[in-house]
C-alpha cells in the first residue's frame, strides 16, 4: 500500500502497481493503513506530509460559522419536533395557554435562528 500524490498536491492511498504514476509516495503496511482508517473512524484526521508517512491528528476545532450552522439545525429540528403544538391549537384540540411554555421556546428559537442567519449573511457579504 502506498500513501502518495499524483499531482504533488492531493494525497491519497494507492496500490503498489500504481507506483509509477505517483510523483511522491511512502510505502505503508496494511496494518499502518488500517490504523489510519480506524483512527479516522474514531474522529481523527489523516494528515499527509511531504517528508514523512501520514499521521493521525485531532480535527481542527469548529469555526464560528460551523457552530452557528449546527445551532440553526438544532433549533430548526426543535421547531419541527414541536410543530404538532401549532396544529393542535389551530384545530382547537388544545389552547395556547396549555402550551405557553412550548410556544415561548418556539418564539425564542425563531428569534435565535433569525439572528444567527443574519450574522452568517453579514459575514458572507463582509
Amino acid at each position: 500500500m502506498l500513501a502518495g500524490t499524483k499531482d504533488g498536491k492531493s494525497w491519497g492511498f494507492y496500490f503498489d502497481d500504481q507506483k509509477e504514476s505517483l510523483q511522491k509516495y511512502f510505502e505503508i503496511t496494511r496494518e499502518e493503513h488500517m490504523a489510519l482508517m480506524d483512527g479516522q473512524a474514531e474522529g481523527k484526521v489523516i494528515t499527509f506530509h511531504d517528508d514523512k508517512k501520514p499521521t493521525l491528528e485531532d480535527p481542527p476545532p469548529p469555526t464560528e460559522e460551523e457552530i452557528a450552522r449546527q445551532k440553526i439545525r438544532e433549533l430548526k429540528n426543535y421547531l419541527s419536533e414541536t410543530d404538532y403544538v401549532a396544529s393542535k391549537i389551530a384545530e382547537g384540540a388544545a389552547t395556547a395557554e396549555e402550551y405557553s411554555e412550548v410556544l415561548e421556546k418556539r418564539r425564542e428559537a425563531r428569534t435565535e435562528i433569525n439572528e444567527l442567519e443574519e450574522a452568517l449573511q453579514a459575514k458572507a457579504w463582509g
